[in-house]
């Protein structure tokens, strides 16, 4: 016998069929509407799809839900809850190399210096004898 999860009481009488989901997955029946849930998914799937949550307008559909103007209301909610958008992380300039060291420059002058002749001064180094 197949049971229809998703209707509202159809659970009551197998309270080990709602413990085991509710072990598998706490959201598995959520209070919240389908429709919520609809566009939520929506959401998630242009997120994980590379869009940016900027990207997302009012107006920009998907399956015929309007998923920019959900996002819209979900933010004026959390808004008048007092919940702010936490700020964009500060981005880090890349280091670029530093001239400082000059490492490279004298592994390269040491072959240089001994092609030009065993007895011309390179830098700091003692003149090659042969």
């Amino acid at each position: 016998m197949a049971l229809d999860l998703r209707r509202p009481g159809t659970l009551d009488g197998h309270p080990e069929r709602a413990a085991a989901l509710a072990a598998i997955d706490p959201d598995w029946n959520p209070a919240w509407p389908i429709d919520w849930q609809r566009h939520y998914a929506a959401v998630r799937e242009c997120l994980t799809g590379g869009a940016a949550v900027a990207d997302l307008l009012p107006g920009d559909t998907v399956d015929g839900a309007d998923v920019g103007r959900w996002l819209a209301r979900q933010r004026e909610r959390l808004e008048q809850l007092g919940i702010a958008p936490l700020p964009a992380p500060e981005k880090t300039p890349a280091k670029g190399r530093r001239s400082g060291s000059g490492a490279f420059e004298r592994g390269v002058a040491g072959p240089l210096c001994a092609v030009q002749g065993p007895y011309r001064l390179c830098g700091a180094r003692q003149p090659l004898s042969r």
